[in-house]
C-alpha cells in the first residue's frame, strides 16, 4: 500500500498544511479518506489521474474533513471521476444530493452516495474498511477507519475525544492519529500501549505541538508527515 498525505493540517489555515485528506493506493486503484480543502487543487497540481479514485470515505461531517468534496462532485466529469462516496450520516447524504442537484440541475451519474455502518462495511476484493465509532461529536456519527490490504493494516483515528477513551487497543502496521484535542504526553503515552509499528501524527494543533511530540519517549517509530509526502508499507 502507498499512502499519499495530501492534507495533514487542522481546521484553521496554516502555512504549507491543508485540511485533512489521505490517499491510499493499492496497485492501480486509489481510495480517498476524508476530503478536506483543497483536495482537487492538490491532485490537479500534482497531475494526478483522479479517475483512479474508486471510493471516498468521509469520517464525519465537520468541514475540515469534507470541504473539498463539493469540488470533486462538481468537477467529476472534467476529471473523469466515477466513485462511491461514503458519508457518516444520512442527513449528510441528503444534503450532498440536494447540493449536487442544485449545481448540476440533475442527479449525478458519476458519484453514488452511501452510508457508513459500524464494523466491516466495505470490501471490494482489494481493500477492506471497518468503521469504529468514536466520541468526537458527542454521540453523533464520527468514525475511525481500519484499512486492510496486502496483508497490511492501517488505522486512521480521525478526530477523537479529549480523554482518548475511544482509541481502541488495536494492532496495526501504521496508525495515523490526530494530535489536536489532547496534549503530547497523553497521546504518546497512549500510543506506547498499543501494538503499532509506526505512528504518523497528523491534524496537529497548535503547530508548536510538533516539537512537544518529538520530545516524548516513544516505543514505536514516530512519523511527522508533511503535505505531499508519500510512504509505502
Amino acid at each position: 500500500m502507498k499512502i499519499k498525505f495530501l492534507g495533514t493540517g487542522f481546521g484553521a489555515p496554516y502555512k504549507n498544511r491543508h485540511q485533512q485528506s489521505i490517499l491510499i493506493e493499492v496497485g492501480s486503484t486509489a481510495y480517498l479518506f476524508d476530503a478536506g480543502a483543497p483536495v482537487c487543487d492538490i491532485l490537479s497540481f500534482a497531475e494526478y489521474d483522479m479517475s483512479k479514485i474508486k471510493t471516498v470515505f468521509i469520517s464525519h461531517l465537520h468541514g475540515d474533513h469534507l470541504n473539498g468534496l463539493n469540488d470533486m462532485i462538481n468537477l467529476a466529469e472534467f476529471f473523469n471521476i466515477r466513485c462511491d462516496i461514503f458519508l457518516s450520516e444520512q442527513r449528510g447524504i441528503e444534503a450532498f444530493k440536494s447540493y449536487t442537484f442544485m449545481q448540476l440541475r440533475r442527479d449525478s451519474d458519476r458519484v453514488d452516495f452511501k452510508l457508513i455502518n459500524e464494523g466491516l462495511f466495505y470490501d471490494d476484493g482489494i481493500i477492506r474498511v471497518s468503521a469504529y465509532q468514536n466520541d468526537h461529536m458527542k454521540g453523533l456519527p464520527c468514525y475511525s477507519f481500519l484499512i486492510e490490504a496486502e496483508d497490511k493494516r492501517i488505522y486512521i483515528t480521525n478526530d477523537l475525544s479529549p480523554d482518548l477513551c475511544d482509541l481502541p487497543d488495536i494492532s496495526a502496521d501504521l496508525m495515523m492519529i490526530e494530535a489536536a484535542h489532547f496534549d503530547a504526553e497523553t497521546v504518546v503515552s497512549k500510543c506506547n500501549t498499543l501494538d503499532v509499528k509506526q505512528v504518523a501524527f497528523i491534524h496537529v494543533m497548535p503547530p508548536e505541538k510538533y516539537e512537544e511530540l518529538k520530545a516524548q519517549k516513544a516505543d514505536f517509530e514516530p512519523l511527522y508527515p508533511n503535505d505531499g509526502e508519500e510512504y509505502e508499507i
